[in-house]
């Protein structure tokens, strides 16, 4: 009787356990990484044809965020995706005949004479702050545009308005 119970009991928690691993999301390798299922997940899903050429994690604001650089056929496009599958921003390289012209304006103020570098549009639409992914009440565009001048380099982000988000620091 003793030996049954003892028996029934490894059954109970060996079924726990069961239950336990199977609630925890297998992980999936991305560009020789490790990362969540969610996030292979969601990547896949919104962009099913990428060659993925570089991949970064870090901790934003508390957050894992998963960045992919990448192409979608002939497109070069990147990606932030939380450690929950949560599509943060999307990026897309473009050309300067790409940018609305208020913006355009902003960026060559900002400039000051140096040469343009690499052109992107990036959608935003959720943030992370104090450990959480949070929703923006509206996506937010943006372009930012890398620059050298003098042998420095800086980037300047605006809105298609031409408002400054980010300045150039030279």
């Amino acid at each position: 009787m003793r030996q049954r119970n003892l028996i029934g009991g490894l059954v109970v928690i060996a079924g726990l356990l069961g239950c336990a691993s199977s609630n925890t999301q297998p992980d999936a390798t991305i560009a020789g990484k490790t990362v969540p299922d969610a996030v292979a997940k969601s990547f896949h899903a919104s962009f099913p044809n990428a060659q993925v050429e570089k991949l970064d994690v870090e901790k934003e604001n508390g957050v894992m965020v998963y960045d992919f650089e990448f192409r979608d056929g002939t497109i070069e496009k990147e990606c932030d995706i939380a450690g929950d599958g949560t599509m943060l921003e999307r990026t897309t390289v473009i050309v300067e005949r790409d940018v609305p012209a208020p913006a355009m304006d902003a960026i060559r103020k900002a400039a000051e004479g140096a040469t343009f570098k690499r052109i992107e549009r990036v959608e935003i639409d959720y943030e992370t702050r104090d450990g959480k992914v949070v929703k923006l009440p509206s996506q937010a565009t943006q372009y930012a545009v890398e620059m050298t001048k003098s042998g420095k380099n800086a980037e300047v982000v605006v809105t298609p308005e031409g408002k400054v988000v980010e300045p150039a620091k030279w």
